[in-house]
């Protein structure tokens, strides 16, 4: 497990210093999936996302676990919002089976649905996007966080420009 003094490293203010710590815990412990994760939240908030990928990578190879896949298929995606088109079209793929990866390896993970119904409802159809796909996540969240079901169905109705009913879905 992390040390404390790391946890505590990790504000945005500190990830540089937290960076460092981290690299040397990483070397000391590659067999640290925790560690592994907490370097790529950090190189992800420094938007160093080639690091971030190799480093949600390793803890997602090392423990397969839901918040590591959901956190690889978020650093994926940023990386795809900075890349050209082809190169994005690429990644997106990849962002897609990392979230759908999270949510088959904990199905009560509502953050990782959450991530999936953003990419269902951004990504066009060709790369696996769909406002149907979407509106089965916002269904699935609906017994497990509420105020997710919630957001999701908010952002469906804006893609669908029915402001009114976004608004109300978000006041709730």
């Amino acid at each position: 497990m992390l040390p404390v003094v790391l946890a505590l490293l990790l504000s945005p203010a500190l990830n540089k210093q937290a960076q460092a710590e981290l690299e040397a815990h990483v070397r000391a412990n590659a067999s640290d999936a925790d560690a592994h994760l907490a370097l790529c939240r950090t190189y992800y908030g420094l938007e160093q996302w080639d690091g971030a990928i190799s480093e949600c990578r390793k803890a997602t190879d090392l423990k397969p676990s839901a918040t590591n896949h959901d956190w690889l298929g978020r650093a994926y995606g940023a990386k795809a919002e900075h890349a050209s088109w082809y190169q994005a079209v690429s990644l997106a793929k990849k962002v897609r089976a990392e979230f759908e990866s999270a949510v088959e390896a904990d199905p009560a993970n509502s953050t990782a649905r959450r991530d999936l119904a953003e990419f269902y409802i951004e990504a066009p159809g060709f790369l696996g996007g769909g406002k149907d796909k979407a509106v089965q996540q916002a269904a699935a969240l609906e017994s497990i966080d509420k105020a997710g079901a919630l957001y999701v169905r908010a952002r469906l109705a804006e893609t669908n420009k029915d402001t009114v009913a976004a608004e109300t879905l978000y006041q709730q």
